[in-house]
């Protein structure tokens, strides 16, 4: 068979042939010469001959070596497109490194900047608490409880750090909670959206940039707490649509509700055992819930009726250590502290500032910061 010089590369996409690789000299039953790559891709589609027509099939496809066709050797070069895409996948894993350095870069400077600043208030707050506040202890005696019944310092003076805006005025943003173990803050707030005239949360990163709303509640949310450990940021809600919420931040679903027969003023997680919490409301009631339980609540803590529930902090000890534990209650007229031994809980009535008791923080260190309303000793 005699070739000649024009017909020395693939008729199909007009480049040489090699001797060997993708491209290689490659005939069909009918004779003509292509390259195998783009005969291959030709069979599949046309089942057919590019030059005769005459049917094809891959099994047709044979590799043939003759001496008067003009082969080009691509060896060289098809090295030298390995090496480059070997070049090139490795760049892409330096890449893909390098992005995750710089994450985890940013995140340090973020927790620094967070620690720096904690460290800057702690260092205010030392300079301005003045000597050891006088403690009254409860029948406990590992009691760790602060309590001073005399009149604020006047000398002492809180400066603000920073004031950001968040939302609107008419927002209603009345409480937040943060979860570090997202790094997020949530607050409450009226519903921006037309269609859910509801109140939900606004979800904040570290630096206080809005990330997104989540709906929750029919009507104004009173209080909101991340449950203690939780990677998948477990939100407690409670509200004035008389309903109680455990939903989750990262897959935005409500997990569980319970629907009580009174305004709910206030929550708070058992840190001893995660499963529980507890919740105060407007009558003057504090119940107990379990997470197992999802049909009502398990007990009641307190029954007295009449000022609501306006803030409840959990007291426990961490580790297994011995001390004591229970549920500092804060009512509009009274401060109570139910000790819990056991599956009982023993009531302490605490010495407070006589005007209406509206929060309660308490600190690891036993010392809870409290705010009031105007009243008699607060004008």
């Amino acid at each position: 068979m005699q070739i000649l010089s024009e017909f020395q590369s693939c008729s199909v996409c007009l480049e040489p042939w090699s001797t060997g690789g993708e491209h290689r000299v490659t005939c069909l039953k009918c004779g003509h010469l292509f390259g195998l790559s783009c005969i291959l891709k030709w069979v599949e589609q046309a089942h057919c001959c590019p030059q005769c027509k005459a049917p094809a099939k891959k099994s047709d496809l044979r590799n043939i070596f003759v001496r008067k066709i003009t082969a080009e050797d691509t060896s060289e070069r098809d090295r030298a497109y390995r090496l480059l895409e070997e070049e090139k996948a490795a760049r892409r894993v330096l890449e893909q490194k390098e992005a995750q350095a710089r994450h985890k870069l940013d995140s340090r400077n973020t927790e620094y900047e967070i620690l720096k600043n904690e460290l800057k208030q702690l260092k205010a707050q030392v300079s301005l608490s003045g000597g050891p506040i006088p403690t009254t202890s409860t029948s406990s005696q590992n009691s760790f409880i602060n309590v001073s019944t005399s009149h604020p310092n006047s000398n002492k003076k809180y400066q603000p750090i920073q004031r950001i805006n968040i939302a609107p005025q008419d927002a209603n943003c009345r409480v937040f909670d943060y979860c570090r173990e997202l790094g997020i803050a949530v607050v409450s707030q009226k519903s921006p959206n037309a269609l859910f005239r509801g109140f939900g949360i606004k979800m904040l990163s570290r630096d206080f940039k809005p990330l997104s709303y989540q709906p929750l509640h029919a009507a104004a949310i009173r209080d909101i707490c991340f449950r203690p450990a939780s990677h998948d940021g477990q939100l407690l809600s409670c509200g004035m649509d008389k309903s109680i919420q455990l939903s989750s931040v990262t897959s935005k679903v409500v997990i569980q509700k319970y629907n009580v027969n009174s305004s709910v003023w206030c929550c708070v997680w058992n840190t001893a055992n995660t499963n529980i919490f507890y919740a105060g409301m407007e009558k003057g009631l504090v119940m107990e819930f379990d997470i197992r339980r999802t049909d009502s609540h398990v007990q009641e803590i307190l029954n007295n009726g009449g000022s609501p529930i306006s803030s409840l902090q959990f007291v426990g000890v961490s580790g297994g250590q011995q001390g004591l534990q229970g549920l500092l209650i804060a009512q509009l007229q009274n401060l109570i502290f139910k000790e819990q031994v056991s599956d009982s809980f023993t009531t302490h009535i605490l010495p407070h500032l006589q005007a209406p008791l509206m929060s309660l923080s308490l600190h690891t260190s036993g010392h809870f910061l409290a705010s009031f309303r105007p009243g008699v000793n607060l004008t």
